[in-house]
């Protein structure tokens, strides 16, 4: 054989001692597969709706050492090539380096979330996955020893149990392919409690009143039905008010009061992220609302869950303050048969709205008394009595009145007689009654 014939026997020989090694290779490995997903409803299964997370890290162990490494792709599929061999597979989900790829979570629930593993779906038929991270490690030939002899007197020691164990999940590797999908789920607990407390909102019956309801950054508030005391002022942004159901739906996004979201640093195999929303809520309270207390039970929805938000309790207070005043421009040289007005003033000072009251104006002995559509005229006496109603006076506001009186003929007088004559005011609202100080005049007979 000459020297060319050798060098292309010494290639063949290798060649096919590569494909030999290949073809034993091939024959001996298998492979997990499977899929990191963002798992909203919580049923173990990738829906159609569910995003898979890029960039998460596994890491494969047999019998506790590690043989290999893999990232998740962008659509969060993954595969690890291993060796067929006894012993136990588990795979450990990092998803530390997903944060740097936070589309899923910005597109899906937004800045609040502490992200954690659920137990895994698992099958024994391969998946069709190719995740394209890189492999950090492997099993070589030097990696691992072949199966230790086993002593067939002893009794077999039983199998360790296989699924979730810690934040593992863990399998006997008997077939060629072993399939693990990882749902996560995102966990609100740590943007729930770093919510504000003493929310209770203070209003007044008749009055604008502003609750503020916080929520999980990303989340959505579900409807909220208002108490028959309650209504929503229809002009605000961001929110929808149905009157005949009296309920307050948030549209999307919802309002935003404020952002105290912030990034917290990842560790292990969580991201956690927290934060809130606040939706600054405008509500009026209805006029002739009594005094009670209510309580809001707001909800929202968090990737497909709902959850139970702060109750908001709510103090309603009807505060009745007011003072009646009367006067009249002309006290001095007042005559018999002169007409004289009288101005009333109700001045509401209280935070609440005085409403469907009733002001009685009574003019003085003998004299008659003139006043417009709003009031009823009677005599009580020698008195004439006007009843006034009065459907609403706004707080810190006034209304006034004027009523013309002309006052009494003295024919059986003698020339310098002269008395003193009186006029009196009442207002009266919600049960309550206040009467105005009397006014009086001098009236001389010439």
């Amino acid at each position: 054989m000459n020297t060319l014939s050798a060098g292309r026997g010494k290639k063949f020989c290798a060649g096919l001692t590569a494909m030999i090694a290949g073809l034993i290779l091939a024959s001996c490995s298998g492979s997990i597969n499977g899929q990191v997903f963002l798992d909203k409803n919580q049923n173990g299964t990738m829906d159609a709706d569910e995003t898979g997370i890029a960039y998460a890290k596994l890491v494969v162990t047999r019998d506790g050492k590690v043989i290999a490494e893999k990232y998740s792709d962008g659509n969060g599929a993954y595969t690890v090539h291993v060796r067929q061999r006894k012993g136990q597979l588990c795979i450990k989900p990092d998803l530390t380096y997903a944060q740097e790829n936070l589309n899923f979570i910005q597109s899906s629930m937004g800045k609040a979330a502490k992200i954690k593993t659920l137990k895994a779906e698992t099958s024994t038929t391969p998946g069709t996955s190719t995740g394209t991270g890189t492999d950090t490690g492997g099993e070589t030939g030097s990696s691992e020893t072949g199966d230790t002899t086993v002593d067939t007197n002893q009794p077999a020691k039983p199998e360790p149990p296989e699924g979730k164990i810690g934040d593992q999940y863990c399998y006997n590797f008997k077939n060629k392919g072993l399939e693990v999908n990882i749902p996560v789920k995102v966990d609100f607990e740590a943007a729930l409690s770093e919510m504000p407390t003493r929310l209770e909102a203070k209003c007044f019956s008749g009055a604008a009143c502003e609750i503020k309801i916080p929520y999980p950054t990303g989340c959505q508030l579900d409807t909220i039905y208002l108490p028959p005391e309650l209504v929503a002022d229809p002009a605000q942004p961001g929110i929808s008010f149905s009157a005949s159901l009296n309920s307050v739906s948030f549209e999307q996004p919802a309002l935003t009061g404020s952002n105290s979201g912030k990034a917290v640093s990842t560790t292990g195999s969580a991201i956690s992220i927290s934060g809130f929303e606040v939706a600054d809520l405008k509500l009026k309270v209805k006029d002739d609302a009594s005094d009670t207390d209510l309580t809001l039970n707001p909800t929202a929805q968090c990737l497909g869950e709902t959850l139970d938000l702060q109750k908001i309790p709510i103090s309603i207070k009807r505060d009745i303050n007011y003072a009646v005043y009367q006067h009249t421009a002309k006290t001095l040289d007042l005559h018999p048969g002169d007409q004289v007005d009288v101005e009333v003033t109700v001045d509401n000072k209280g935070q609440s709205p005085l409403i469907d009251g009733e002001l009685t104006f009574t003019s003085p002995d003998g004299a008659s008394l003139i006043k417009g559509t709003d009031c009823a005229l009677q005599t009580s006496g020698q008195a004439a009595v006007a009843i006034c109603k009065i459907d609403k006076i706004d707080p810190k506001s006034i209304q006034t009145m004027t009523f013309k009186m002309t006052l009494p003929e003295w024919t059986n007088q003698p020339s310098g007689y002269s008395d003193e004559l009186m006029c009196g005011a009442v207002f009266t609202t919600s049960g309550s009654k206040v009467e105005a100080e009397d006014i009086s005049f001098e009236v001389k007979k010439p």
